[in-house]
Parts: structure tokens; C-alpha cells; sequence
């Protein structure tokens, strides 16, 4: 079950990242705001997502991936709920606050264990490269979801159902025992690895490929 765990963190991941460019447009309308105050609720979730993901890391060192996928799906959800039935652009950006925090927070649980508990632990490349394929998934489907369900059901009700699905994976985190004992963080190995050139490389490949696919769904429709 530890498998689904990581699986479903980097799926819900996917979801987080592309749930605010699927609903865009009737987000606008219902806040009546405008390109630039939208591109600021991506920013929002952007730039909480970069100050978290630092302090995630040594969480998950200190307290295991247990309590952080649970913390994880939580928040996420719930900050998807609070998105479906915001009233005002302040409750829209503390969602958008929630979302970088529940991210972060499955993001990391999903691809620290990936490598470890797929495949035996002997081919962490070809674990990855499965997780991009679940990240991928819930990116993708959830704007075509969002569309099909918005002219049935309603904005909130829409939302609403993408939070539950978000949420839903506590169960199985929960029921989950068999996490993967940590040997701990130290802070210089961190600091070490800045030094390394195929880090730095895969980061600033990273760097040019997330800017794209996150702002993608904000101005695509402008």
C-alpha cells in the first residue's frame, strides 16, 4: 500500500499545480478579478511552494513520510474546498496558501518514497520516470475533468469533488505502516550538492521547464 501512497502523492501533485488554470475563467467571473490578479494567485502559490519545499525536506527527516502525507492531503483539500467556495480574492489567496503548503507537502512524500519503494529500490531512474507518468496524469485530466463537470454541476460542486479526490488518499496513508526508516538530514550535505555541476544543471532545466508548465494555464486563455 506504501506504493499508492507515493503514487497518489505525485498524482494529487499534479492536480494541486493545474487546478487553478482549469478553472480560471469562472474564478474570474465569480471575483471579479482580473489577468493580473489571477497571475497573482499562481504567484501565490508559486512562491509558498518554493519557501516550503525547503522546510519540508528535514520535516520528513524528523517525523517520517507518515504524518507529512497525511498533513498533506489534508491541507490540500481542504484549501481546494476553501477555493470552490471563496467569496472574496483574500480567501482565494490563502487557498492558493493552503495549495503550496498541502503540495509541498505530498510532493515530497511522493518522490522521496518513489525511489525507494518501487521496483525493490534498485532502479530509482525508472521509479521517477513512473511518477512523472502519474504527475503527468493528474495534471493533465484535471482540466478536462473540471470542464465536463462545470456546466453540470456548478463551480463549487466541481471543486468540491476534485478536494474529495485530493483527500481521499489519507486513507491509505493512514492504514499505511510500512514507511521506510530515514537516516536523518544534515544541512552540509545540502550545501554540498550545490557544488555539483549535474545538479545544477538539472535544476536550472527544471528552473526553465516548471516556469512553463505553471504559468501555462494562467495565460493561455488571455
Amino acid at each position: 500500500m506504501i506504493q499508492l501512497v507515493a503514487i497518489l502523492g505525485v498524482l494529487g501533485i499534479g492536480i494541486v499545480f493545474s487546478v487553478l488554470g482549469a478553472v480560471k475563467l469562472p474564478l474570474t467571473e465569480k471575483l471579479k478579478i482580473d489577468d493580473a490578479k489571477f497571475g497573482s494567485l499562481i504567484s501565490t502559490l508559486m512562491f509558498t511552494s518554493i519557501i516550503v519545499v525547503l522546510l519540508i525536506g528535514p520535516l520528513v527527516d524528523a517525523f517520517g513520510h507518515k504524518p507529512i502525507a497525511v498533513a498533506g492531503f489534508l491541507i490540500a483539500g481542504i484549501s481546494i474546498f476553501l477555493l470552490a467556495f471563496s467569496g472574496s480574492y483574500k480567501s482565494a489567496v490563502t487557498a492558493c496558501i493552503g495549495l503550496g503548503i498541502g503540495g509541498m507537502c505530498i510532493n515530497t512524500v511522493g518522490n522521496t518514497l518513489l525511489p525507494i519503494v518501487l521496483f525493490g529500490g534498485e532502479n530509482a531512474p525508472a521509479a521517477s520516470n513512473l511518477g512523472n507518468v502519474f504527475f503527468g496524469i493528474g495534471a493533465f485530466l484535471t482540466p478536462f475533468f473540471v470542464v465536463l463537470l462545470l456546466k453540470r454541476l456548478g463551480f463549487s460542486n466541481t471543486l468540491s469533488i476534485v478536494g474529495a479526490i485530493v483527500i481521499i488518499p489519507i486513507i491509505f496513508a493512514l492504514l499505511t505502516s510500512a514507511y521506510p526508516l530515514l537516516p536523518g538530514y544534515e544541512i552540509g550535505n545540502a550545501f554540498r550538492l550545490l557544488g555539483t555541476p549535474v545538479v545544477l544543471i538539472a535544476s536550472l532545466v527544471l528552473f526553465c521547464y516548471i516556469a512553463l508548465e505553471a504559468s501555462m494555464g494562467g495565460w493561455i486563455t488571455s
